[in-house]
Parts: structure tokens; sequence; C-alpha cells
């Protein structure tokens, strides 16, 4: 369930830095040119390389700084690469289950895909809280109502303001836009707006940094139980699921179920 809330939390988090004009500088902006180095050719002799040796290989053939973010799960490789720079790139991060990007200084930066099954993430508790804390204080700082049920009420306060005019254009299916609406109208439609964005995004982190800052006093439990039997409401299955208990900073315990499973016949 966290990490299924962390993914979702990525998607809400793209949306709260366009709402707050971090991105907005990048709208309509060229794209970058690639540099030149990366069409040179570049060859790695073919022997036995670990990923360190195989980054300082390529680093010492192109003249580049190469920074990667973790270690592979792959220890070495035996293998030689020949083309351009940046066709070595994409096989030599792509047999260490690596991509990679250059930045504005020209150094390669290698990160983790973890198309690998075997191969999780680094988990930093301590860094993974400090993050929830960060990003509630940022929340709290805007201004819209973390509940949702509100939204028809500022919905209908809008509605009211409409002069006759302003709801004939709406009653003839025609939008109205932002410019044509007064500036106390303007307002309210910012603020729908803001709440509809932020009231999600607000609900998802403040769930995910409770469990977060719960996790030194969580456990894991198990629990079996009978309940009907799918397709067959006369007999009875016997179920169990595993829970994730912990408490909220009101001391409040939740304990939602993190799998659920049917146990086979018998047992």
């Amino acid at each position: 369930m966290l990490m299924a809330n962390l993914r979702i939390v990525t998607i809400y988090a793209c949306v709260f830095l366009c709402l707050t004009g971090r991105a907005a500088h990048s709208q309509g902006a060229a794209p970058a040119k690639p540099p030149a180095w990366l069409a040179q050719p570049v060859t790695i002799v073919s022997r036995e390389y670990t990923f360190k040796g195989l980054l300082k290989a390529i680093s010492s053939a192109t003249g580049r700084t190469i920074l990667a973010d973790g270690e592979p799960l792959k220890a070495t490789i035996t293998e030689g690469f020949s083309g351009s720079a940046r066709e070595v790139l994409d096989k030599a991060a792509d047999r260490f289950d690596f991509s990679w990007v250059v930045n504005s200084r020209n150094t390669i930066l290698l990160n983790k895909r973890f198309h690998d099954s075997d191969d999780i993430p680094q988990t930093h508790l301590p860094e993974m809280q400090r993050m929830g804390k960060d990003i509630m204080t940022a929340l709290d700082a805007l201004h819209f109502d973390s509940n949702v049920t509100h939204d028809k009420l500022i919905l209908n306060q809008l509605y009211n303001s409409l002069s006759p005019q302003q709801k004939e254009v709406l009653a003839n299916r025609q939008p109205l836009k932002f410019q044509d609406v007064s500036a106390e109208q303007a307002e309210v439609m910012k603020q729908a707006i803001m709440n509809n964005a932020a009231s999600a995004l607000y609900s998802v982190w403040d769930h995910v940094s409770q469990q977060l800052m719960g996790v030194p006093t969580s456990s894991l439990y198990t629990q079996v139980y009978e309940a009907l039997a799918p397709n067959n409401f006369a007999s009875t299955t016997s179920l169990y699921d595993v829970c994730f208990l912990y408490r909220n900073y009101q001391g409040k315990e939740y304990h939602p179920v993190l799998a659920s499973q049917r146990l086979p016949h018998g047992n």
C-alpha cells in the first residue's frame, strides 16, 4: 500500500510543480542540442569489467566525468564495445540496468532502472520521513481547503455570483473564459482549482507521512477468518490477511490489509 501511494504521489508531485510555477519556465523552450562529443567514435576493448572499471574506461575514452547513483546487482560483465559515444553508453548502461543523461556541465549521470525484479531500491527511513514532513510543510503553506466535500460549496458560490449574461453563455454550452469574469469570480475559480488539485495531494501525503513516521513502532501481523466462498454462498472458506499496524501522530491505531489470500481447502 505504501509503495502504491508513492507511485500516485509521483504523478501528483508533477501537478504540484506546475501549479507553483516551477515548471512554467520550461514551456515553449527549444529542445537542447546534444553535445557533439556524443557522436565521436569510442572503442572499449573486450575483457572482464566491474561496473566501476567499465565506467573508468568509458570516462577515459570520452574525456567526460561519469557519476552513478547506486551499485548494480550484476558484479561483472565480459564484453567490449565499439561505436559512437552515445551507442557505447547505451549498451554499457543497459548491461548493468542503468539509464543515462548528460547534464549542462557535460557530466554523464547514470541512474538505476530497476528492471531486474531481484534489484530493489534502497530505502533510508530517516530521509523518507524528513521528505514527508517537508512536503506536508510546503502543502500547509498553500491556501486551499483540504476537505474535498467543500468543493461543491465553492462551485455553488461561483455559480451564484454569475451574471445573467454569463449564465446564458453557459446555457448555450459555450465556455466562460477566465479573462471574461470579475476579479472576485477569478479568485473563486482559482480557489476551486487549487482545492481540487492540492486536496487530493494533501490527503495522499498525509497518509504516507503518517505511515512513515509510524514505522519504528509499527508491526506486521496475520489473521485468519472464515468468509463466504466466492460463487458459492452456501459454504465458507478460510482467508488470511497480512496487516500493517501503526499509530498516527494523534495515537490513533490503523491496520490496513497489505495482502489477502484464500487458504487451500482443508487447512
